[in-house]
């Protein structure tokens, strides 16, 4: 595991894996430990309740957004109906073998998460991830605003969970020699995590499948080509079973706000782009306003039903000021907005409404980093260009770059998918999944712009011991000191 360079010193990488485990624990005690903290439900909790055959004892209006609840009573499961992969992960949490026979306590949802994020690690270090890219993932990870979803009954902590497994697989891909099945087999489970998790996530299959394809050793094998194209059957799976099938969907409400609250907030001539999408002019006044502050009428509703999305799409690219302000929504949601913050359980002593956070969270660093637009456009353009101009020249799509292409594909799928799908309502909690994503690509490049400075230290070190045990005072030439510390991605 441990390896001297051209990587960079072993001291430097045993600290790394120090670093992750400390921040792994540190993760575990905080979903597992006292006082319990978790997500509050905002009304969503039955989307994965039901089917998972669980139930509250305490009405949600009482506690929305405030409280969470730490037990719920087991009903029979019925996946007939609003299956999804993160019922399914709480239905196995619920009924494991040490699970209490009558309710679920919310902290074995977080255990479950705990094992299957612990395992991910170990699978990325036993097939070669740096430990420098490990420690800086899971920084990622431990941020409370995506490690306390573990402790909820949404739907984000799995798709999340799929991400991270399939960022795992594809570096395994690379990294593995041989058959790449088994690599494989752990992308395809991350994208039916991720994918069937909920609706807005269908495309994650597809942001898989294309760097896979991309690598020589995929398409050139029979498993490979396989597991591509399983992925895309996921996708297209995910996308009937929600829009047409029985998965849970509530189109009233999204179509409303992808409409009303999306292109008729942005457009330079809001009633024109109404009248395309086929809202009447009785409506049209409502530009800029979302589903929950006035009442819909039956005929509204009706002339919502049919709303094409590929339409919705051409009206935002064909006008330059929409497409402006919806990037300028998107950069604010994405990089600068704060996010979902961790509540805790009921208290008498604590009446009021309390969350968790932490300073070192890595969402700090990130706001740090890409508050402005310039340094956020010019990062995603930057890594988006980048990726196709080795795609153009037909070079290998190696371990870091194949996950960073896969990323890249999620942030672009994700942000597009929330804005279509549901306009700017509720932007920064629709894109958790898409910021995830963005700060995993930003934990990994900055890891490897540290294993290179690490490099060339070690490297230049080393040639200067050389020296004086020569007996001469000569420094390496500036040209050899480059080409032995280049920046290579692995």
């Amino acid at each position: 595991m441990l390896s001297a360079t051209p990587r960079y010193p072993k001291v430097a990488q045993l600290l790394a894996i120090i670093g992750l485990f400390v921040i792994l624990a540190h993760g575990g005690a905080l979903l597992l430990g006292s006082p319990l903290r978790g997500m509050a439900d905002n009304g969503d909790f039955w989307r994965v309740a039901q089917p998972a055959g669980l139930a509250s004892s305490v009405p949600v209006d009482s506690l929305r957004h405030r409280f969470i609840v730490p037990s719920y009573a087991k009903r029979p499961a019925y996946f007939g109906e609003g299956f999804s992969s993160a019922a399914l992960l709480v239905w196995v949490a619920a009924n494991a073998p040490w699970a209490d026979g009558a309710t679920l306590e919310l902290q074995q949802i977080g255990a479950l998460y705990v094992a299957l994020i612990a395992a991910l690690f170990a699978i990325a270090l036993f097939r070669g991830v740096s430990p420098l890219v490990c420690a800086l993932v899971a920084w990622v990870l431990v941020d409370p605003g995506y490690l306390l979803f573990c402790n909820s009954l949404y739907a984000d902590p799995c798709a999340m969970l799929g991400v991270l497994g399939v960022v795992v697989g594809i570096w395994h891909v690379r990294r593995g020699h041989g058959n790449p099945g088994p690599a494989l087999v752990l992308v395809v489970l991350g994208v039916f995590l991720a994918s069937w998790s909920k609706q807005s996530h269908f495309a994650i299959g597809l942001a898989a499948a294309l760097p896979l394809l991309a690598q020589r050793k995929v398409r050139r094998s029979a498993a490979g080509r396989l597991g591509a194209f399983a992925c895309i059957l996921l996708s297209l799976g995910s996308v009937y079973y929600f829009a047409v099938g029985p998965g849970y969907r509530l189109p009233q409400i999204n179509n409303y706000n992808a409409v009303f609250f999306g292109i008729g907030d942005v457009a330079s001539e809001p009633a024109a782009a109404l009248a395309e999408l086929g809202v009447g002019a009785e409506y049209r006044s409502r530009a800029g306003t979302n589903y929950y502050e006035a009442p819909v009428p039956d005929d509204l509703a009706r002339q919502l039903e049919g709303l094409s999305h590929a339409r919705l799409a051409r009206l935002y690219l064909r006008d330059s000021s929409a497409m402006g302000r919806a990037l300028n929504r998107t950069q604010i949601a994405l990089a600068i907005q704060d996010r979902y913050l961790g509540n805790y359980t009921y208290s008498w002593r604590y009446p009021g409404a309390r969350v968790y956070d932490e300073v070192w969270a890595f969402t700090h660093v990130r706001q740090a980093l890409l508050r402005w637009p310039i340094a956020f456009w010019a990062f995603l353009i930057g890594l988006g260009g980048w990726l196709l101009s080795r795609v153009a020249r037909r070079r290998e799509l190696d371990a870091s770059w194949g996950a960073l292409a896969f990323l890249w594909l999620t942030i672009a799928a994700e942000t597009a998918s929330a804005v279509l799908g549901d306009g700017f309502f509720g932007l920064w909690r629709h894109v958790i999944v898409a910021r995830f994503a963005l700060d995993i690509a930003l934990a990994i490049i900055i890891a490897r712009l540290l294993e290179w400075a690490l490099r060339a230290f070690a490297q230049r070190d080393r040639a200067a011991r050389m020296a004086a045990l020569n007996g001469t005072a000569t420094a390496p030439s500036a040209h050899g000191a480059r080409g032995r510390s280049r920046f290579a991605w692995r």
